[in-house]
């Protein structure tokens, strides 16, 4: 941000172009204008002065914040068994009926069918701006599943995150890869953005000269300071006036992107002593500047304050949550065929497995029976596992989500849990009627259904026991996609110190509880109260009922069945035992 603790709003309807090389604090300044959820403060990162909306602090507008900002990031996560039109369609929200019952009725009415036809048509309009019109009924797919190409993906995940129209859209270098529809999309934004009086910002790394002549206004960043920003009519003459100049047949977003590197040398005009250097001596040349005044007086102008008017951070009740979270999970179920038809395969095989290696078993074997019940109560349980990697590469996706607002959290946890109930109860009915009725259980429909009870129970607490472990995941998989680091040799270090470390701490606990933990300690041991109980005499009763030990006399034994006679006498089984 700036430099000194300032105020930073932008009230302005138009189109920004964010223009920065790679390591400028692009991403950062575009999360921390966005939502709160997107930038997460910590000890290594600090954020001085204050950001107002509409004369508004940005902490008090931190849970509404993402109903009217939208924000979409450089990495395109998606479900990938959802269509394109899926991931931008919407619906009348609920909401928009409920802000205008307030009016009178003719006006209700007319804008309710103004707002209808918005809502109608403004998904079909944004898949057609972003050229996926063609694709629009395909799966976006992924590595493992076929869907439309990795420019189309890229486009999809703008189309979902600014569907909406928001009053404030931060686009974060939504056109790489795309140079081809680059200035269409472009084009088409900035439309929408003066016919819905709306402020969108991108950032771009190179844009051509036919991208870069659509915007109104430029913001050059370097190395985190602000070197110009204004008009983008007003930046080439800006520059100029410092002793620097832009050759003809040079684009001036090249051109600028050169100043405060050492590019810069071949557009120095006059004394080179004179011209700054650095990005922080280009910041404060613009803070001395007209433009930078111009910006605080915008600061100080009045603003419309009734632009949060609504202080709800969800546009949905929660139970309509819950139903449109519901209703997509189901879709997600029985679009994998796949693990619907190799779940149901392996169920059948195993049960049949099972049923055979345990036929018609002996009912007064205990263990035999208990086995049985934990082998199939295990199996049932650990097959949960193979939802681990499916849920982890969902996890990306619910947090872009939920940081734009889209859900609530319990909404989005109990709707998966609930879809998973039909699977697991179809499993548990399939794999137990068969083990149960071919191992010989108790003959008895009371006793099957407890036996069905128990499996299906097992085997939803082991459900939500993988989905606990996958939430609270900090090291893994999900950390890798999301934070893109380098996959380095340190990463078996870190894994050999979790389990020295983990053995360690075993150690020293065990040492505690046998040093610390003494149970044959007096205030261990529970007295009775009951003077019955320890009556000698009852006490003598009951020591009488035992049976009594065999003398060492009557330690005999017979082995019947012995060829010529060698049945050992009782009275030789005695010497012998004597002898031994």
């Amino acid at each position: 941000m700036y430099p000194d603790p300032q105020e930073l709003m932008k009230d302005d309807l138009t189109s920004a172009d964010a223009l920065m090389a790679d390591g400028s604090g692009k991403s950062s300044l575009m999360k921390v204008l966005a939502t709160g959820n997107q930038f997460h403060l910590d000890k290594t990162i600090t954020l001085n002065g204050t950001i107002e909306y509409s004369a508004k602090d940005r902490n008090e507008l931190l849970e509404v914040l993402p109903r009217y900002v939208a924000y979409v990031n450089q990495i395109d996560n998606h479900y990938p068994r959802l269509t394109v039109w899926c991931c931008a369609g919407k619906r009348l929200e609920p909401w928009v009926v409920e802000a205008l019952k307030h009016c009178i009725s003719e006006q209700r009415e007319h804008a309710l069918e103004v707002m209808t036809a918005h809502h109608n048509f403004a998904p079909g309009v944004m898949v057609k701006k972003l050229g996926l019109d063609s694709c629009k009924d395909t799966v976006v797919g992924n590595a493992m599943l076929r869907g439309v190409s990795g420019g189309e993906r890229k486009r999809v995940i703008t189309g979902e995150m600014t569907v909406a129209w928001k009053r404030l859209q931060r686009l974060d270098e939504i056109s790489t890869g795309l140079d081809s529809a680059a200035y269409d999309i472009y084009k088409c934004t900035k439309s929408a953005a003066h016919n819905f009086n709306s402020t969108v910002v991108i950032s771009l790394l190179q844009p051509s000269p036919e991208v870069f002549g659509l915007f109104d206004d430029v913001l050059l960043l370097n190395e985190g300071s602000i070197m110009f920003h204004g008009k983008r009519e007003e930046d080439v003459p800006y520059f100029e006036r410092m002793g620097f100049h832009c050759p003809p047949r040079k684009d001036v977003a090249d051109f600028l992107l050169g100043l405060g590197t050492d590019k810069q040398d071949v557009y120095i005009t006059g004394d080179a002593r004179s011209v700054p250097y650095q990005s922080a001596d280009f910041a404060k040349l613009f803070m001395e500047s007209g433009f930078f005044q111009k910006t605080l007086q915008r600061l100080d102008a009045s603003t419309d304050a009734m632009v949060f008017a609504d202080p709800k951070p969800f546009c949905q009740t929660y139970t309509e949550d819950l139903a449109t979270l519901l209703q997509r999970q189901v879709m997600f179920t029985l679009r994998d065929t796949t693990y619907i038809m190799g779940r149901a395969v392996i169920v059948i095989v195993m049960g049949l497995l099972y049923g055979s290696a345990f036929w018609q078993m002996d009912d007064t074997d205990s263990q035999l029976m208990l086995g049985l019940l934990f082998s199939c109560a295990m199996f049932l349980s650990m097959s949960q596992a193979s939802q681990v990697s499916t849920c982890m590469d969902a996890r990306s996706v619910f947090y872009k989500q939920r940081g734009a607002n889209f859900f609530r959290t319990s909404a989005h946890v109990l709707a998966t849990s609930l879809t998973q109930i039909p699977l697991s109860i179809l499993e548990t009915v399939i794999f137990g009627a068969i083990t149960y009725w071919f191992s010989g259980y108790v003959d008895d429909v009371g006793r099957f259904i407890v036996f069905l009870v128990t499996l299906f129970l097992c085997q939803m607490w082991f459900t939500s026991c993988f989905f606990f472990l996958l939430a609270a995941q900090t090291v893994g998989k999900c950390t890798l996609s999301v934070f893109n680091p380098e996959t380095e040799s340190t990463w078996i270090w870190y894994g050999w110190i979790f389990l020295a470390a983990g053995y360690f701490i075993s150690v020293f606990c065990s040492n505690l509880v046998l040093e610390y933990m003494r149970f044959e300690s007096p205030e261990n041991v529970a007295l009775a109260q009951n003077d019955e109980a320890v009556n000698d005499q009852s006490a003598y009763l009951k020591y009488s009922k035992m049976p009594a030990t065999p003398k060492e006399y009557e330690n005999c034994f017979e082995i019947n069945g012995v060829d010529n006679g060698a049945a050992t006498k009782p009275s030789q089984a005695a010497t012998s035992s004597q002898s031994l």
